[in-house]
């Protein structure tokens, strides 16, 4: 019996060293909680800034930053991105083949693309997804074919023209 007695006394002192241990931790927490009560709020700082022609849309630093992107895109762009995709087209046409693609579709993927652009409300969507797929395409097979980087380069820029980045 004299072991269990012990056994019982070192169980009582572990409870009351635990409990001790747990009411310090509850009482960190409510000073925590009256600290953040108390404390001022962080002032609110605006600033402004302004990104021309960049993959930059934003950045934001600190906690509860909050960032407005407000994106324009030029009405006359169009154009250029149609004959942009045409001299790719041009410039498919004369290669053998494409890295990892079928060309025959990638060529019709670009006509669907130029297609797109020409009407009067083009679908941004389906205009990025035409031209992304064409990118994703192009771009793996810009190093062996000397041609069609000035041409895919060509395409990039129109297309950032009207709020789309290519790879």
């Amino acid at each position: 019996m004299g072991g269990d007695d012990r056994r019982f006394e070192r169980i009582g002192v572990a409870c009351l060293n635990a409990r001790e241990r747990l009411e310090g931790e509850i009482d960190l927490y409510i000073v925590s909680l009256a600290n953040r009560q108390s404390a001022s709020p962080i002032p609110h700082v605006v600033q402004n800034y302004s990104f021309q022609q960049s993959a930059i849309g934003s950045f934001q630093t600190g906690a509860n930053s909050v960032a407005n992107v407000h994106q324009n895109v030029e009405q006359g762009a169009h154009p250029q991105l149609i004959a942009a995709l045409n001299n790719l087209k041009a410039e498919l046409a004369k290669i053998d083949r494409l890295a990892a693609h079928d060309k025959g579709e990638i060529i019709e993927i670009v006509d669907d693309g130029a297609t797109e652009a020409a009407k009067p409300k083009p679908n941004q969507t389906k205009l990025k997804s035409y031209l992304e797929t064409v990118g994703t395409a192009v771009s793996g097979t810009v190093s062996t074919a000397a041609n069609l980087k000035p041409a895919y380069e060509g395409v990039k820029v129109a297309a950032a023209l009207i709020g789309i980045n290519l790879p």
